[in-house]
Formats: C-alpha cells, structure tokens, sequence
C-alpha cells in the first residue's frame, strides 16, 4: 500500500471515529446526568390505612372532647388503590400485640351498632403480632389489620407494577392511649421488637423489594457522610422498591439504636451520623431547615395540611410543595375519600399547568439534566 493511501485510510478512520462519537454523544450526557432520587419530588398520604371513624363513635367522642372527632374524620382508599392514584408515599401506624387480642374488643363498639370489624379482621385482632390502627378503642377502622398484611397488599401491588417509582412508607409505633377514657394501654417495644419488625418487612417483602441504608452507605463512612459526599442513588436504581422510614420519638429511637436493624431508617436530627430522611412537618414555620437539610443532600418529609381542612389553608400546602422538601404528605389529595369540598386538594396542578403526574415530579435539577420519570 503507497504512503498516501495509508494516509488517506487513517483519515477516514478519524473521521468515522468522530462520527461515532457525535452520535452518542447525547447518550454518554443523559448517562452523566441521570436523575437521582433526592431529584424526585411526590406526594403521599397521612395515615393511610384510615377508612374513617364511624359517625355514632364520633358523636360520643364530640361529648368527650369537644372538635376531636373532626380531625380524625378523614378517611383513604386501599393501600393498593391509593398506589394506583399515584401516591408514592404513605404512613402507616404500628402497635404491639404480643400475645394477641389485645385490641380485639374497643370501648367504642359499644357507642355503636354497627360492627367496626369483620370476622376475618376479628380473626386477625386475635393473632399475636403487630397490629395497625389509628388510636386504640376509638379509631380502630383500617384496610390492614396486621401489619403483615398490608406489607402483603404492598408486595402485590409492586409485583404487579414491577418499574414503579420508589415508595416511601413512613411509619409510627404507637405506644399511647386515648387518656380521656380508660382503655387499652399498648406496649413499649424494646430492641428485640424493633428487630423482629426488621425481620417481618425482610420476610414479607423480600431484598429486592427495598431500599436499605446499606444501598446508601459507602465503606468507611457513615450514612449521613455517604449522602453529603456521593449523594443517592439514580432513579432507575431504586424502581420497583419501598423504603421504610421510622418517625419516632427519641426514647423509641434509643430504643431503635440499640437494635440490630437493616430494613428500616430512622428519621434522625440533621447532625445524627445515620440522618438520611429527615422529618420537618411545617413548612410554614420550619422553611429554613427544609431548605438547609435538601442543600446538604437530604431528602426531606414534610405535610400539606394537619388534622382537617378548616386548620390547613391553601397557602399551607403551597408552601409545602414550594419548599423543597421531597416528600409532602396530605389528607386531602384527588380520590381521597370523604373530601370536604373546600378542601386544598393537593397536587402539583397548583404549581404546574401541564402536569405529567398529579403526585410526582422532578425537582432540584441541575443545568441540562433530563426530567424523565
């Protein structure tokens, strides 16, 4: 081969190099700007396993205490339908039932006629283990009377729906009463309970299915370091999974501490060395240290409206969807049950005028990234 020739061979081949370059160009640039899940703002639901106090029951609480039966009148769809709404989050309430029973006969089936359980949720009241309700002998009324079983409805739902976005699932563990009648008193949990819950999310929902600290944790550092140096995963990492955030108490948290849990995150203050998610839950008043924590890398909860709508006003939720936070929990969002008309339904139609989602959206996006979810 001449000298010109072999010149004029590795010319070509420069240039098909560069073709090939400029053709996936745009790909190497959305892979270098793929949307992490702190850039994922949602909406959920405050309590969600509630479907509503029943209307005799709440007449007789009026008498106890005046106005209480109103903010705790609010009600939800199915864990599953709420996920089909478009909900990414939702909270759920846990108590312990070691010995089963305990919270099978409420002092407020007797200021009704009507029957607060069926026979197979009278079954499972009657099985030891953890037991969701709102506030033992007067708010009893849920879609999941075990916590075994909405860990199931929750399975189902996501095997169905295998490339969901990520679902948060706050939780409290309820370890008080209603002090103004005398009634059942819930247990403490210890350590050893906390790991048992560990255990029952791991069982019930499987690796696959979660979102653990350890997906989060780099060698040598502590969560709180991994977020603020390398930050969360992308998006697509953590489709199809759940990620449970324990709200609790510092006595619970101490109790939490000492446990020897992987499943679950505990919802630490900003400086804890295992924060991650962070609970702020007025955004009117606590707008700083929303802003402060997202800045630092922390994915933060916070709620649109508390109790009912007469003490939750638009600008409320508003400012919750403005605030940065990314997730925002509410009573009233679109297919809520028994949503009082003046309600602030909650929905990024309040920001946006063409939403792709009601319940989901990208935030905190750097310059050129790809908003695609």
């Amino acid at each position: 081969m001449r000298a010109s020739q072999l010149t004029e061979l590795i010319k070509l081949k420069q240039r098909f190099s560069y073709l090939l370059l400029f053709a996936f160009l745009p790909f190497f640039v959305v892979a270098q700007n793929q949307l992490k899940l702190n850039q994922i703002q949602v909406i959920g639901s405050h309590n969600s396993y509630k479907t509503g106090l029943d209307i005799h029951i709440a007449k007789q609480l009026d008498q106890i205490e005046p106005g209480f039966a109103d903010k705790i009148s609010y009600a939800h769809p199915s864990l599953p339908t709420q996920l089909d709404l478009g909900l990414r989050q939702l909270e759920i309430d846990i108590l312990m039932d070691e010995q089963g029973a305990l919270f099978a006969k409420p002092l407020a089936q007797k200021w009704t006629s009507n029957q607060l359980h069926t026979k197979a949720q009278q079954r499972a009241l009657n099985q030891p283990g953890f037991k969701v309700l709102h506030i033992p002998d007067i708010d009893v009324q849920t879609h999941c009377i075990s916590f075994k079983s909405c860990l199931s409805q929750l399975k189902n739902w996501s095997n169905q729906n295998p490339n969901h976005l990520p679902v948060y699932i706050l939780f409290n563990v309820k370890e008080s009463r209603f002090n103004k009648i005398n009634g059942v008193i819930p247990a403490v949990l210890n350590s050893q309970n906390y790991q048992a819950l560990d255990q029952l999310i791991y069982t019930e929902l499987g690796s696959e299915k979660l979102m653990t600290p350890a997906l989060i944790k780099q060698p040598n550092l502590t969560l709180s370091q991994s977020i603020r140096q390398f930050g969360w995963p992308e998006l697509e990492q953590v489709r199809g999974k759940f990620a449970f955030i324990f709200d609790a108490n510092k006595n619970q948290l101490a109790q939490f501490s000492a446990s020897q849990t992987h499943a679950i995150f505990a919802a630490f203050e900003l400086n804890h060395p295992d924060a991650a998610f962070l609970i702020y839950n007025h955004p009117l008043l606590q707008a700083e240290q929303i802003k402060q924590a997202v800045e630092q890398g922390f994915i933060v909860r916070t709620r649109a409206d508390e109790f009912n709508h007469n003490e939750s006003p638009k600008m409320r939720a508003l400012t919750a969807i403005n605030s940065g936070a990314q997730i925002i929990s509410t009573d009233f969002y679109k297919g809520a049950m028994q949503t009082p008309l003046n309600a602030p339904f909650v929905s990024f139609e309040l920001v946006t005028s063409q939403p792709k989602n009601l319940f989901a959206r990208c935030i905190h996006l750097a310059p050129n990234t790809k908003c695609s979810f």
